[in-house]
Formats: C-alpha cells, structure tokens, sequence
C-alpha cells in the first residue's frame, strides 16, 4: 500500500490589518480613560489631602483614654496596647535637645564604700535624663530606671540616650507631661 501524503494544515500568520486596528484603538481608549481617572484622583489628593486627613484624626475615637475615674468604669479595659495610659493629658512637653530623643547624657561622679563593694577605678555613672519644658528654675521630681544593660550586647539594648522601649517611653510619654523628670 502506499501511503498518501496528506497536505499540511494552513497556519495563519499575520491578521488582517482592520482587526489590529479596532484591539488598539480599544486599548488605547481604556488607557486614556485610566489616565484620567489617575489625574482626577492626584488633583483631589493634593487640593483636598489636608482636609481628608484632619477628618480622618478628628473621627479618632479615643473618647476613653483620657477620662475621669469616676467614669472609667463605664468603659471596656484596654489590653491590645503597650502599656496602660494616665487619666489626664499633662500640661508640659519634653524639653527639646540636640539629639533625635530629646535626652541630656552626663557623666555623674560617684563613691561606693568598699564595705558595699567597692567602686570602678574611675568612679563615673553614664546617665541620660529627659526633662518637661518648665520655667527656668523650677524644680521637677525624678524618676530614675537604673540597672547594668543599657547598651549591652547580649540583651540588644540601646545606648543610654535612648528611651528604654517599655518603661522608659512609657515614662516620657505619660508621666513626664505632668511635671516629671525621668533617667536612666
């Protein structure tokens, strides 16, 4: 028997020109189209951002952080945050420094007895502290957080100017408000 050659099956290689031109065309109007709607919102972001934006922290609701004890109990007990917050906003800033934590580091020199210890050999305490903006002056109450790891490697604390991240920002953003200096 012999076998018969069968002819190959047509393969189209370019579409007619008609075709191409309507896909583009309707593309290039979708493409127009998403140009514009981007401008329209980029206008409105920028004439209206700030506005937006105020909207948005007024419609903040932390109507029950800072509220009388009295009417505290009314409230449900926040435990999704850090740490707990005082009843009255304070009436003081931190007092700005030169640094990006607002803190002043000093050197405090110091003598330990030898019957509780001994001192170093150079008898010198690295201390940062940060103050509320008082009238020159005025003295303000201290509260210290002390201990051997700022600084230390092998407990991944930062240096001394640095804001310990628990006690220490707490301190500075709750209770220094109220007339409270904090070191550590």
């Amino acid at each position: 028997m012999k076998s018969q050659k069968s002819k190959p099956e047509s393969v189209v290689i370019a579409t007619p020109v008609a075709e191409t031109a309507g896909i583009n065309q309707t593309l290039n109007k979708v493409l127009g189209a998403t140009s514009v709607i981007v401008v329209i919102f980029i206008v409105i972001a920028a004439t209206h951002g700030e506005a937006i934006s105020n909207g948005i922290i007024e419609n903040n609701d932390d109507s029950f952080v800072r509220v009388p004890v009295w009417e505290r109990g009314n409230f449900d007990f926040i435990t999704n945050e850090n740490y707990s917050y005082v009843m009255e906003f304070g009436e003081y800033e931190v007092l700005e420094t030169s640094n990006e934590w607002n803190s002043t580091h000093v050197f405090v020199e110091y003598e330990l007895p030898m019957e509780e210890g001994g001192a170093a050999p150079n008898g010198i305490i690295s201390l940062a502290y940060w103050r509320p903006n008082v009238p020159d002056g005025v003295q303000v109450p201290v509260i210290a957080e002390f201990g051997p790891y700022f600084q230390e490697p092998s407990v991944q604390t930062p240096t001394i100017e640095v804001p310990g991240s628990w006690l220490g920002q707490m301190i500075i953003d709750q209770i220094l408000p109220h007339g409270f200096a904090f070191a550590q």
